[in-house]
């Protein structure tokens, strides 16, 4: 049985992505599919993204665009994983323009959770996500939790599913708050999370965004009041859902429950839940690290990156006072 929550009402209309005064400095992170997505995000524009948060994921183009080599080898072999041969995949991609120049992430953040009972994504991924950005980047701040019995999902305080019961709607109640400690390491000095939440998760359009890239037609996005108003810079953090977690799948549960909304009306900062849609090639609507929307889809030139890239343009697009 799921938690007892407060739902928050969501918009009956989807709008528009707002134009905003957020500041160019990005910060990102995903579960399992999102996880990998997130990592692909973090390399392919490390010019505005600054520090990725990686919940039951791996390394950046892991899967080399196979499905089998994603589930067979990232996924449950994970020790597998030639490490060394994706660093020089992404030293050429960043050569060839493909990927932002890769000393954009030297000191970057990063945040990797990985749970010692997850079946799906195993264990030896958080070490060949450690060892790739140890490899790619000088003094990239990395900190690793691997001490969390979780299930396959994304660890919440009290909402979701038993700690150990994976399945939809993929967030475990665990006592402990994955949201919050992605953003304790991806930002400093913050303020305490809170409950008392001056706006709503509310729908956005995506249709500007979704040729070829398998995206719903709307996502999600938390707007704290202060930031509303196009004159306070605030920060902007893009979350990933996993596999069977997009609005089809589980409603708005990621976009209300994950935790992320409590530290950013703390905080000032905007998040962004984009969501991506089913296909032939991508049954489970997962965030594509397997090349379902083309060969493309691990750098800055793959359909699902532009597009996300083209919202956070739009929400950076108000002119300064």
């Amino acid at each position: 049985m799921l938690a007892k929550a407060v739902v928050l009402s969501l918009s009956m209309m989807s709008a528009e992505l707002p134009e905003l005064q957020v500041s160019p400095n990005v910060t990102v992170s995903g579960v399992s599919s999102g996880g990998f997505f997130a990592v692909q995000m973090h390399l392919a524009h490390s010019d505005i993204v600054q520090g990725v948060g990686v919940i039951a994921g791996g390394p950046w183009n892991c899967s080399q665009g196979s499905q089998a080599t994603a589930q067979i080898e990232c996924m449950m072999n994970p020790a597998k994983i030639d490490v060394e041969k994706l660093v020089k995949q992404a030293n050429v991609d960043a050569g060839r323009g493909a990927l932002a120049p890769l000393d954009n992430l030297d000191n970057d953040s990063v945040y990797i959770f990985n749970s010692p009972k997850d079946d799906v994504v195993k264990p030896d991924a958080l070490g060949k996500l450690e060892e790739f950005y140890a490899s790619i980047a000088s003094g990239v701040n990395i900190k690793t939790e691997s001490s969390i019995a979780a299930a396959h999902g994304f660890p919440t305080i009290d909402f979701g599913n038993d700690c150990e019961k994976k399945g939809v709607p993929w967030l475990q109640r665990c006592s402990f708050d994955a949201a919050g400690e992605v953003f304790d390491h991806l930002y400093k000095s913050l303020n305490l999370r809170t409950t008392n939440l001056t706006s709503t998760v509310n729908r956005f359009s995506q249709e500007p965004y979704r040729k070829g890239a398998d995206l719903m037609p709307e996502g999600l996005i938390y707007i704290p009041k202060a930031c509303s108003d196009r004159v306070r810079r605030c920060r902007l953090h893009v979350a990933f859902h996993g596999c069977q977690m997009n609005l089809d799948a589980v409603g708005e549960v990621f976009g209300l429950h994950a935790g992320y909304n409590e530290w950013a009306e703390a905080n000032d900062i905007i998040v962004l839940y984009p969501q991506a849609a089913k296909s032939a090639k991508n049954p489970m609507a997962c965030w594509d690290w397997f090349g379902a929307t083309g060969v493309d889809y691990a750098n800055r030139r793959g359909p699902q990156i532009r597009a996300i890239r083209a919202m956070i343009d739009r929400l950076m697009s108000a002119p300064a006072n």
